[in-house]
């Protein structure tokens, strides 16, 4: 979010997450912001467009409801479920050198002609004559599709999600650190992210959520539980070396927290396992929220509410 005093319009971000919508509103004042609303709707029956109009930016197809606003910038999360991440070292060149490299890498690593990917790319400053470069690459019709179906929203920007999770992480938690991996446990899946000033270089998508991993839900007893907090573990190692976690063992672990025992429980697995994580809190300090916004629900809409920052 831009916090100069002259912007006086606020942003509505908005995401689909495993089972529900979910939609935010935040206005600036100055080093501080406000949260003026927030909205989820469950995605089973519900669209881009309906939501749309749930959040005010759309009017319902045959129906005069209230004039639909156009005093905000429109910002729309795409699920990174569909996105390849790739990080490679190369020479310390110029942008269109880089371009070139990145887009040869992305052909030789994808098994689709080059006019099917969409690629994007940034650098991060390396030494000894290199650079670091994240790359995320996505199907040109998968792209297509979600610009068609969010074109309700008239977004000003379309960020990868998981962008959101890394700017909350930055703002709003505890535990900030310059670097680290990061975990986002939904309810049918688990964002990994590894974040670096803000911004993430690496990502990647395990199909294992809190419907899989807490103790009251899906096992009998709390041991079913335990083995599937350590199959979890194995799970995000696997994701850490295939991020070259030999290399970047010093970037500490942090598991995104509403200061539940159920992540109490999965990070005490993961430091088990040998993977030295830590919970990281939400805040509301620097927040101006509605009466009775807490933490438990800067955790909830946290994607939304970094998309917003």
């Amino acid at each position: 979010m831009n916090k100069s005093p002259k912007t006086a319009r606020s942003v509505i971000a908005a995401v689909k997450e495993d089972t529900q919508f979910k939609a935010v509103e935040l206005r600036a004042h100055g080093d501080d912001v406000e949260i003026l609303w927030v909205k989820a709707v469950p995605s089973d029956g519900c669209t881009w467009s309906d939501f749309a109009v749930e959040c005010g930016l759309a009017q319902a197809v045959g129906t005069k409801g209230k004039p639909v606003r156009k005093d905000v910038v429109s910002v729309v999360g795409l699920d990174s479920t569909a996105v390849a991440f790739y990080r490679i070292s190369t020479p310390a060149v110029g942008e269109e050198e880089t371009a070139s490299i990145v887009r040869m890498q992305v052909e030789s690593l994808l098994p689709l002609p080059p006019e099917q990917i969409e690629v994007a790319w940034r650098t991060i400053p390396s030494t000894n004559g290199k650079m670091d470069v994240t790359m995320a690459a996505a199907r040109c019709d998968h792209l297509e599709r979600f610009i068609d179906n969010t074109r309700d929203f008239r977004p000003q920007n379309i960020l990868l999600s998981c962008e959101g999770m890394a700017r909350a992480w930055q703002s709003l938690f505890t535990e900030q650190e310059r670097q680290g991996a990061v975990l986002s446990i939904g309810e049918r899946h688990t964002q990994v992210c590894l974040v670096q000033a803000g911004r993430v270089v690496h990502a990647a998508i395990l199909d294992v959520g809190m419907s899989d991993l807490k103790s009251t839900g899906g096992h009998t007893n709390v041991s079913g539980a335990t083995e599937a907090s350590e199959r979890f573990a194995l799970d995000i190692r696997t994701i850490l070396d295939s991020f070259g976690w030999e290399v970047l063992t010093l970037w500490p672990i942090f598991v995104l927290s509403d200061g539940g025992k159920e992540i109490d429980r999965i990070v005490a697995s993961l430091n088990a396992a040998g993977l030295l994580a830590r919970a990281s809190l939400p805040g509301t300090q620097g927040v101006k929220a509605p009466v009775g916004f807490d933490r438990g629900d800067v955790y909830q809409y946290h994607v939304p509410l970094g998309l917003a920052l």
